[in-house]
């Protein structure tokens, strides 16, 4: 079962008052290194945003949206344009702020079909920042909307593709967008430097 990640891993995280969410310690480790944990079995990884002082695999690809802070839509093509040599077939689209996202990751990789396959949370909405998606749906999506990608959503941008949606384990997509949730998780304020 071959597959490439791409990781996004930037953004102001301006309800967390700048601290980068991927710099965030739960149990232990960052929340980009148990994203990236999660997803090592993958041929390639490219992380797109600062990794910071996460503990980064020296084989994983870093690079940035363009622009910069310009959302989740330029982050996945920045990723799916930084890939090298031999790409898979199936792209797994993850944010890096879901401390339980490897409970959701088998599911994503055994459901492939059509133009990829989403998560659906426990509140019964479907999370395209949780999905593993076909490349070339992907590139021929950001195609059609390249010069617009700035500010647009995934929802926007995959609306029209080929996906099923999975329910997955519960607990796998809650994510850190505020201090009250990283309280939930027992994340302290005080880790992660500002953004620039």
């Amino acid at each position: 079962m071959t597959f490439d990640a791409v990781v996004l891993a930037g953004g102001r995280s301006e309800r967390l008052g700048g601290r980068p969410k991927a710099q965030l310690v739960f149990d232990g480790s960052t929340l980009l290194e148990r994203t990236l944990k999660a997803v090592q079995d993958a041929r390639q990884i490219v992380i797109v945003g600062d990794p910071g002082s996460s503990t980064v695999p020296i084989t994983t690809i870093v690079t940035c949206e363009v622009p910069r802070f310009g959302g989740p839509v330029p982050a996945l093509a920045g990723g799916l344009v930084a890939a090298t040599g031999a790409v898979s077939e199936w792209v797994l689209l993850l944010a890096c702020d879901m401390p339980h996202v490897v409970n959701a990751i088998p599911g994503l990789l055994s459901h492939r079909a059509g133009d990829g396959v989403l998560a659906r949370d426990d509140d019964g909405r479907d999370q395209y920042l949780l999905a593993c998606y076909r490349r070339a749906a992907l590139l021929d999506a950001v195609d059609a909307h390249s010069g617009a990608l700035a500010g647009m959503s995934m929802r926007a941008l995959v609306g029209t593709l080929d996906t099923t949606v999975i329910d997955i384990p519960a607990g796998s997509a809650r994510d850190v967008d505020t201090w009250d949730d990283a309280a939930d998780f027992d994340i302290l304020p005080n880790t992660g430097a500002l953004h620039d």
